[in-house]
C-alpha cells in the first residue's frame, strides 16, 4: 500500500445530531426547543425512536423519557445539528441560566461535556467565557440556508430533508 501523507486523518462522519462526549464541546443554541416524549419501538428489525407530544404507554423499560430537541451550531463540526436532550440535569442547567438572568440561551455559546458512563454519567453545561459574543454572521447565513424541521422528528422523517414545494 502507498504511504499516506504525514498527519493524515480520516474524515469524521458529519452526523446531524450532536453526541455529547467527555471532551468539551462548544455549541450555540439556534432555536427554541420542541418538547415531547421519546420511547423505543423494538418491534422493527432495528429499534427506532418513537416521539410524541404527550406521554404514552411505555414500549420499553425506563421509557418514555421527556425530551427537548433544538437546532444548535456545533463549532467543532462547523455545522447545524440537532441536540436531543433527555437528561434532566442538562435541561435544568439551561433553565437555571435563564432564571439567573443569563437571558436567552440562544444569545451565548455553551460548553457541554459528560463524565462517566451508564448510570455514573454526569453532564456539565456552562456559558463560555466570552458569553455575550454575537453570533458570527456566517453561521446565521448557514442557518438560513439549512433545512432543519424539528417537527419532522414526530413523524420519523429526516429533519434535514428538503420539503417538496406544493406549487
Amino acid at each position: 500500500m502507498t504511504r499516506l501523507p504525514e498527519g493524515y486523518q480520516a474524515p469524521k462522519a458529519n452526523s446531524g445530531y450532536l453526541k455529547i462526549t467527555d471532551k468539551k464541546q462548544k455549541v450555540r443554541i439556534l432555536s427554541s426547543p420542541i418538547t415531547g416524549y421519546i420511547d423505543w419501538d423494538k418491534s422493527w428489525e432495528k429499534p427506532r425512536p418513537v416521539r410524541s407530544r404527550e406521554k404514552k404507554e411505555k414500549l420499553w423499560e425506563d421509557y418514555p423519557k421527556h425530551f427537548w430537541a433544538m437546532k444548535i451550531w456545533n463549532y467543532e463540526a462547523k455545522s447545524i445539528q440537532i441536540r436531543e436532550v433527555t437528561q434532566a440535569s442538562v435541561r435544568n442547567t439551561i433553565l437555571a441560566l435563564v432564571e439567573w438572568e443569563w437571558w436567552d440561551p440562544k444569545d451565548y455559546d455553551l460548553n457541554i461535556r459528560k463524565k462517566g458512563e451508564k448510570l455514573e454519567t454526569e453532564y456539565f453545561v456552562q456559558p463560555t467565557a466570552d458569553w455575550k459574543k454575537e453570533l458570527d454572521p456566517a453561521i446565521y447565513t448557514i442557518e438560513l440556508e439549512t433545512t432543519c424541521d424539528l417537527e419532522a422528528l414526530f413523524d420519523w422523517l429526516d429533519p434535514f430533508a428538503e420539503k417538496e414545494s406544493k406549487f
